[in-house]
Formats: C-alpha cells, structure tokens, sequence
C-alpha cells in the first residue's frame, strides 16, 4: 500500500504555475516555484494545445469526451462521497478532528493563504496510482483518491476502489457545477478499468528498503477557467500514454456570477477511507457525530 500514498502534483494559479512534491517519505515537506502562463488552453482552428508545467510548453489535446461507456456508480457510493464532502467543507483543515482513522482524510495535501483564489482559471496537474484492485479491505467499504482544484464549483477527479465494485479501480468524476444526474449525484463520468488502458502510465518507486516497486498511475489534468464575464468551464484532462495527447474526458460551460465570494475548496490531492459500518472504527466515528 505504500504506492497509495504517493503523489506529485502541479497547481496551476492566476498566470502562474505552483508546483509541489511530496510523498509518504517526506510527509508533509514541501517545495514550490512558479513559472509565468499567458494562456492555459490555446485554439489553433478546430485544434487546441494545454499547457504543459512539466515541459513549460503545449501538447495537443484529443476530444474523447463522447468515446466511453458510462458505468455508473452504486446509490451507496454517491451518499458516502456527499457525507464526506459535507463534512469536509464544514471542518476546514482539520478533518481529522472529528473522523478516526480509517474513517476519513488519511493523507494528504491542504491548500493554503493566497493559492486559494484565482481570477481567469484554477488547475491542478496530478498523478494517482492505479492498481486494478487493492483487494478486499476488513475494516472500509469505500477508498477515494481525488483532488480539487479548489474553484468550488469545479471538478473532483478520483479513483474510486468499493465494496460493491469488489474493490476494483474506478475512475470518476464529480462536478460540482453540474446538475444533480438522476441518482442524485454529481459522478457525471465513471469508467471502468479497461477503459484507461491508454492512460495506465508505468512507474517505478524506490521503497525505503531500496527496493523497487512496479505499479502504473494516472495523470490528471483538473481546470476551472473563465470563458467571458460570469461564463467558466471545467474541464479534466488524461494523458495518454499511447500518443502523447492530452484526452479530453469531460467539459462543462456553465454561469457563476457568485464567484467573487464563493468559499474555495481547500484540498489538494487527498487519500480518503470510508469505514464499514459494523467496524469498531465506525462506531466510535458514530458517537462522536
């Protein structure tokens, strides 16, 4: 499970590009630079390019956005994300006051002070680990890996990992501008795991035992940007592995002319567990709600 708990990402804020690392071996340490952006997406006629912080330059972007077959998620899994996403809203950064582990935030990345705030666009670059499965779990029935990118009517892109799924890596995203779909939720695409085999990227980690670790993760582009006046869209980007490309997977125009005093969200890249309900975590997590 070390792998889990491993993540790189690049936030992308104002005209500039905040660029953080940090891992289970060096939890909570921090590095940061910022490079200037004069524009996130580019049109080149019918194409466009993403900015690329890894490279400081453009790739190409493909439209998939109508290429997969939706597999929605179980009426269970959108509750328990919506619990979640109450109480993580509510508590601010300190999730951990009120939900023992494994029942909640078990690590993670906060987002701080001025990162919060943005005017034209908001993006986050990250990777996540995507084993096929991580096996049946004793004491959860849920495993999130997802981040915002702080604009609070954007999108949450995550691997999801649930009971019901026989703990099979699901990849999903919840769009906080979106309508409520039909069950309830926000999970306005979920794709099953044969369907990120161009997006499987594969990783080698050097364990604290300095042995190595083969795995694949991930990558994920997650963008709120300003289209005119009160007209923003998200947008969540995959890199294909095949071809280079960044895929487009989901886009959502839509109108906020609350912007200016809307609350940011304040997580980063974050690793979530939701407890079984018959374990003594849960229990304990009861009584102190």
């Amino acid at each position: 499970m070390v792998s889990l708990f491993w993540w790189r990402h690049r936030r992308l804020h104002g005209w500039a590009i905040i660029t953080t690392f940090a891992s289970k071996r060096k939890k909570r340490k921090f590095t940061t630079a910022a490079y200037p952006v004069e524009q996130l997406v580019r049109s080149h006629g019918e194409s466009q390019t993403l900015y690329e912080p890894q490279i400081r330059s453009y790739v190409p972007v493909r439209d998939r956005r109508s290429d997969f077959e939706n597999v929605p998620p179980s009426r269970e899994e959108i509750e328990a994300f919506l619990a979640r996403r109450r109480r993580l809203r509510a508590e601010g950064l300190k999730p951990e006051a009120a939900w023992p582990p494994p029942g909640g935030l078990g690590a993670g990345i906060g987002i701080l002070g001025p990162l919060l705030h943005f005017q034209d666009y908001t993006a986050i670059y990250f990777y996540l680990v995507a084993p096929p499965t991580i096996g049946a779990q004793a004491k959860a029935d849920l495993l999130y890996m997802t981040s915002s990118n702080t604009a609070s009517k954007g999108c949450e892109a995550l691997l999801s990992f649930f009971n019901t799924e026989q703990f099979n890596c699901v990849f999903r995203i919840w769009d906080w501008a979106h309508p409520d779909m039909p069950d309830g939720g926000k999970f306005v695409l979920n794709l099953d795991y044969r369907q990120l085999s161009q997006y499987l990227i594969p990783y080698r980690f050097i364990l604290d035992s300095g042995s190595e670790l083969d795995t694949v993760c991930v990558y994920i582009v997650n963008v709120t940007r300003r289209t005119n006046g009160t007209g923003f869209q998200n947008e969540v980007y995959l890199h294909n592995h095949a071809n280079g490309t960044r895929d487009l997977v989901w886009s959502y125009a839509f109108d906020w002319p609350d912007k200016a005093t809307a609350k940011a969200f304040w997580w980063g890249p974050i690793f979530e567990t939701f407890p079984n309900p018959g374990s003594p975590q849960s229990v304990e997590q009861s009584r102190r709600i």
